[in-house]
C-alpha cells in the first residue's frame, strides 16, 4: 500500500508502525505512542513525563482530516495510562 500521500510526523519514522484501514474512511499510519515518547525522550533529553504532555498537546492532539495519523499504546515504557 502506498503511504505517500498519508499524513506522517517528520522525526518520528522510527515509531511508525503500519497502516490502519477502517471501512468508508481514507488509510491513516499508525503510530506506537511509546515509541514516540521515547523518540522524544533521546532527542530532546526529556523525562518520560514531559515527552507524555508533549504527545498530548502537541502531537496527539492534531486533527487534520479522514487521515490524521492514529496512535497505539502498547505499554512497551510501563505508562500506566494504557
Amino acid at each position: 500500500m502506498e503511504t505517500e500521500d498519508m499524513i506522517s510526523f517528520d522525526g518520528l519514522e522510527g515509531a511508525l508502525i503500519g497502516v490502519c484501514e477502517i471501512h468508508s474512511l481514507a488509510p491513516r499510519l499508525i503510530y506506537s505512542w511509546d515509541r514516540c515518547v521515547k523518540i522524544f525522550m533521546e532527542r530532546e533529553g526529556w523525562t518520560h513525563e514531559e515527552a507524555i504532555e508533549w504527545m498530548d498537546f502537541n502531537v496527539a492532539c492534531l486533527w487534520a482530516g479522514e487521515s490524521t495519523p492514529a496512535f497505539l499504546h502498547t505499554n512497551e515504557l510501563g505508562d500506566e495510562r494504557t
